[in-house]
């Protein structure tokens, strides 16, 4: 009995271990997980998590309104993956933010980044409410289903956020591919 009770000790005492050592890369960030259970991710203590409505799953905003992120679904006809079809998938993600984006300005299609996995990444401007924004569009391919991850900034604050929206894209998980 007090071995049994021993090791469950040592156990529990791991565990916290690991949660400690797992939160501390991002101290002050908390998960968000979908409510449906198609995905989860980290994003900064003090931001607002909203739940989105038609193909935007959900939208987190930072507190005064400067920075926030968009996370859309789309189910494929076809599955993709983005280490074989990188430049496939930029194609279509490109001509996409040109169809729904009239007024899109300086797409451009980062290189591949190992900093953020199997990730297509594309940055453009647009206007805004009263500014110009940037937006840098993650786009997370798992068999058919299409994450897009999109972080938008004031133009001027852009480059401020662009560390932030790296660790939340990173931060994603989604269920197994369809």
């Amino acid at each position: 009995m007090r071995m049994r009770r021993a090791r469950e000790r040592g156990v529990a005492a791991v565990l916290v271990l690991v949660a400690a050592a797992s939160g501390s890369a991002q101290r002050g960030w908390q998960a968000y997980q979908d409510p449906y259970g198609r995905f989860t991710l980290r994003y900064p203590s003090g931001w607002k998590a909203l739940f989105g409505a038609g193909a935007t799953l959900a939208v987190l905003a930072e507190k005064d309104g400067k920075a926030s992120v968009h996370v859309e679904y789309l189910r494929l006809q076809q599955p993709l993956d983005a280490g074989r079809d990188y430049d496939v998938i930029v194609q279509i993600e490109r001509d996409l933010i040109k169809e729904r984006e009239s007024k899109a300005d300086q797409i451009v299609a980062l290189p591949a980044r190992p900093e953020v996995g199997g990730i297509v990444t594309i940055e453009f401007t647009r206007p805004g409410f009263k500014r110009v924004e940037r937006v840098r569009q993650y786009s997370v391919i798992r068999g058919t289903d299409l994450f897009r991850i999109l972080c938008v900034a004031s133009a001027a604050e852009f480059a401020r956020f662009g560390p932030l929206f790296d660790q939340v894209a990173r931060s994603f998980a989604s269920v197994q591919p369809s």
